[in-house]
């Protein structure tokens, strides 16, 4: 019953949402994703939802600050109406943040919805809950289907140190900084943060390292943007094994990839494509000892196209490589 409650409310919000076409741009849900023959996992589907209206609220308060600056209402803008339809940046804000609290209502371990939660709450300048929701965040792990450039955990500890830091507190956020930094070695153009945080405290020569950090520009996707995809993606398919074209008495193998003849030691095996580069190593490594001889005779003897040598021709490398 309490899951048939929680479909028909989600139902509700996403026909709610696709009644206006900027959020039908911004991501929502179809409603074929909660209507369709398996069961959802409700706490992405809110998840999903909650960042459309996210989003929503970041274009409103920059909508509603130039034509603040502009003196012109909101109606001035083309997408004006529907800013004003949904109350405003707080208003969309508000509605984002009921729908991350029934993704986390939904999932109590979804690490994902506890960080979106901390980012609504640092936006409406609330950092005392911000700091309860980037903790219980860093405390999660990310959804198994999470994109890794998210790197939920790193920037929950970088915002937990910024709120940290803001509140005066340099020692916890020093610490919070550092795990931060443990996971992910640079937060771009926000670096700058630490650098300035570190030549405050009297840490120069530190300084000087992250500011050279900064200057080494990588850009830092903000995790409540980078969600884990509603629906499961297909399987990895596994590489093809390779055939050796030529095995010795002593159990090494000789493979043909990529215009080379490569010789692989006894015991290694089955091989890809992949894990043999690998063990070939470069195209430029210089040739060394007799058994690299052996393959260089080996690659004018051979065809690529042959499976086997012919037995005249194996036992004349047999006798090279032995």
């Amino acid at each position: 019953m309490e899951q048939d409650a929680d479909l028909t409310q989600l139902t509700l919000a996403i026909n709610t949402a696709a009644q206006h076409s900027l959020l039908a741009d911004l991501g929502i849900p179809t409603i074929a994703v909660v209507e369709g023959p398996t069961v959802p996992d409700t706490s992405l589907v809110w998840l999903h939802l909650g960042s459309a209206w996210l989003k929503l609220s970041i274009i409103a308060q920059l909508a509603e600050f130039y034509c603040n600056e502009a003196g012109q209402p909101l109606s001035w803008l083309g997408y004006g109406s529907t800013i004003e339809s949904v109350g405003g940046s707080a208003g969309a804000r508000q509605t984002a943040t009921g729908h991350y609290r029934n993704a986390a209502r939904a999932n109590p371990n979804l690490a994902e919805a506890q960080f979106a939660l901390g980012r609504t709450a640092q936006l409406a300048g609330d950092p005392d809950q911000a700091l309860t929701h980037f903790r219980a965040c860093a405390d999660r792990k990310p959804h198994p289907g999470a994109p890794t450039e998210a790197y939920l955990k790193a920037n929950a500890h970088w915002e937990l140190a910024c709120i940290l830091e803001d509140r005066g507190d340099d020692a916890a956020a020093m610490s919070a900084f550092r795990t931060a930094l443990s996971a992910l070695d640079s937060f771009g153009v926000h670096h700058v943060r630490f650098a300035k945080f570190l030549r405050r405290l009297g840490h120069d020569a530190e300084a000087a390292d992250h500011y050279l950090a900064c200057a080494r520009y990588t850009h830092r996707y903000f995790p409540e943007f980078q969600l884990p995809p509603l629906e499961t993606p297909a399987p990895v398919t596994p590489p093809t094994t390779l055939d050796a074209i030529f095995t010795t008495n002593s159990g090494e193998s000789i493979y043909f990839h990529a215009g080379r003849y490569i010789l692989i030691p006894a015991g290694t095996g089955p091989l890809d494509a992949h894990k043999l580069a690998q063990l070939a190593g470069p195209d430029s490594t210089p040739p060394a000892g007799r058994r690299q001889m052996a393959i260089n005779v080996l690659s004018r003897l051979l065809k690529p196209k042959r499976r086997k040598a012919a037995p005249r021709l194996a036992d004349a490398i047999l006798d090279l490589i032995d």
